[in-house]
């Protein structure tokens, strides 16, 4: 399918704003590095919107000396020569395959391993042979800059800020929906709590909904299926829920800490599936690199589930509305979006982990959409569900048993030569 946008990064094009095709001018260029080297997979796994190079021509260049004060250090210690830096311009899976896959390349790189959620690149390499200016200046070239992280120790991170402010937002909505509900409040105060209600909303939706919503709309722009596409239709649907009781003849009977506790049950379970994730790769499967031949077979995976999914919602939607219940239908229908945890998915296929887990994953993905329609959950059931079994279907790796993990140390060691003879 034609991409939509700039070549490079799926920027909205403006007439006479670059060259044909591109944005600006460092977006024709970083493309042609980016064909000319053979890495142009990078385009296959892009499911975001990116910021054209040119924005980030302004920034400053890699503190060369900073960064081989810290080679000269981490080598003096006799760690291996492991490190973590800081990196800037990485927005999509496609920026993550791109930075490991030129870091990997470099003489003497023994592993290397990017995380788009703390934007971070984590080195490991041998003494004497790597360069580590040598990675930041080539990085450069394809626009991603390269800093030292910063002092190590324990670190409350952005995502665990969100849970604890749409925690905050999600109680003080069920608060406020309990008097207005309870009829304890004079009439004259009764509008200035309804207004508090709506604040909390909006609030919560710019807090946490948008770390759903801002990717799934970014890709949709590019015509790309996101694991949070569903999440975001879910949001959305309930948003309009929410509005339409909201504006209905009795405003006060809005269920206004309905979409507050939604968002926070999504954010507090992704944060614990990022949290597990991180550990995983860490203790099981340190060396295996993104491999962009299944990481394009899920693309496909990913489009055909969210087209089955929404068929089934349509249905769903339908049946629901010939009986008269379109905003239950509506809600019901958001619930069943919900259900279905597909970022755990997204991100173990990206690196070709065995099938039968796949498998099995994409099984209790579906096992909630059953729940949901069977026994009539609501929507914050649908998403605890999709919460826990996305948090489950990670952490059972972590439990395997002796004999499996040796199954899964052997596969582990097989997709490390395959990664590295594929530099």
């Amino acid at each position: 399918m034609k991409r939509s946008g700039c070549i490079h990064c799926g920027t909205p094009l403006r007439r006479g704003s670059g060259p044909e095709g591109f944005c600006c001018a460092g977006c024709e260029q970083v493309h042609g590095l980016i064909q000319k080297d053979g890495l142009e997979a990078f385009y296959a796994l892009q499911d975001q919107t990116g910021r054209p190079v040119e924005s980030l021509a302004g920034a400053e260049p890699a503190d060369g000396a900073a960064l081989r004060r810290l080679q000269t250090e981490v080598e003096r210690r006799g760690d291996s020569g492991t490190a973590r830096l800081r990196v800037a311009g990485m927005t999509c899976v496609g920026c993550v395959w791109l930075v490991e896959r030129i870091a990997s390349r470099m003489a003497g790189c023994r592993a290397a391993r990017a995380s788009l959620q703390e934007r971070v690149l984590e080195l490991s390499w041998e003494p004497g042979r790597f360069d580590l200016v040598a990675l930041a200046g080539e990085l450069r070239r394809f626009g991603y800059g390269l800093s030292p992280d910063g002092p190590g120790g324990w670190r409350f991170s952005g995502m665990a800020w969100r849970v604890l402010l749409c925690g905050a937002l999600a109680a003080n909505a069920v608060w406020l929906e309990h008097l207005l509900r309870s009829g304890v409040l004079d009439a004259s105060v009764a509008g200035l709590f309804r207004m508090l209600a709506v604040s909390v909303v909006f609030l919560s939706l710019f807090a946490g909904a948008g770390l759903f919503l801002a990717p799934a709309l970014s890709a949709l722009r590019m015509r790309v299926a996101h694991h949070d596409l569903p999440v975001a239709a879910g949001l959305s649907l309930l948003s309009l829920v929410l509005l339409a009781e909201a504006g209905s003849e009795a405003g006060g009977i809005a269920r206004w800490s309905l979409l507050p506790v939604v968002v926070w049950i999504l954010l507090a379970g992704r944060w614990l599936q990022q949290g597990l994730w991180r550990k995983l790769r860490g203790w099981r499967f340190a060396g295996v690199v993104m491999d962009e031949r299944p990481a394009i077979r899920w693309r496909r995976v990913l489009f055909w589930q969210c087209g089955i999914l929404a068929l089934a919602s349509l249905i769903l939607f339908v049946a629901l509305s010939a009986g008269g219940g379109w905003l239950a239908g509506l809600e019901r229908v958001a619930s069943l979006l919900l259900a279905p945890a597909l970022f755990p998915l997204a991100a173990v296929a990206r690196h070709g982990w065995p099938r039968g887990w796949m498998q099995a994953g994409i099984s209790l993905a579906w096992l909630g959409l059953s729940a949901c329609v069977f026994f009539n959950w609501p929507a914050p059931a649908g998403a605890l569900f999709g919460a826990l079994s996305g948090a489950c279907l990670l952490g059972s790796i972590l439990l395997l048993p002796a004999k499996c993990r040796e199954d899964f140390a052997g596969w582990n060691k097989e997709s490390r030569k395959a990664g590295i003879s594929n530099r």
